[in-house]
């Protein structure tokens, strides 16, 4: 999986973040402790397996971490996905997220960056494509010299595919 960097439209930085299926393992442990608890699945518990990814399960097996806390989540993964981009955002006070796979059902405001959950620093955006991005800019620029206001609305979204992983569905 790949992270680019856009300022204005123009490629900056682009970076290898790390293997689909072990973020996609990360991700599924988060999901897993951040619902609540209705029954289902009590038992199952998050472990965190000796090559840094994770499973739901209800025993670990040997040299596998019990995890409780999301927290420990957000800081694996706000490291994994930002950690390459210090010096980029550094001086940046907003953040513009294009997510993509598995990558839509993190919360990333509550991600870790320099110790502290990623919307203590940055105004955390997300959007479904830069394109969009681009012309709700573009739109916001016609509006602005016109002053009109006017609504955005999505509806009836087609997706190319869904797949399950585990017990989750991901639209993608």
């Amino acid at each position: 999986l790949f992270c680019f960097v856009a300022i204005s439209g123009k490629v900056i930085y682009i970076s290898k973040i790390g293997e689909i299926g072990q973020i996609r393992s990360k991700v599924e442990a988060l999901l897993h402790l951040m619902q609540p608890v209705d029954g289902t699945d009590k038992k199952a518990c998050v472990w965190k397996k000796p090559d840094g990814s994770y499973r739901i399960a209800i025993n670990g097996e040997k040299g596998d971490i019990k995890v409780k806390d999301p927290r420990l989540l957000f800081d694996d993964l706000g490291n994994q996905l930002l950690k390459k981009l210090d010096k980029v955002l550094i001086d940046k006070d907003c953040i513009v997220i294009s997510p993509d796979d598995v990558l839509v059902h993190i919360p990333y405001e509550a991600l870790t960056w320099e110790g502290k959950p990623l919307v203590n620093r940055f105004a955390v955006t997300l959007t479904p494509s830069l394109r969009t991005l681009m012309q709700v800019r573009i739109n916001a620029e016609k509006k602005e010299k016109t002053k009109r206001r006017s609504v955005l609305a999505f509806g009836g979204a087609r997706y190319q595919r869904v797949e399950q992983y585990g017990k989750y569905i991901y639209v993608i």
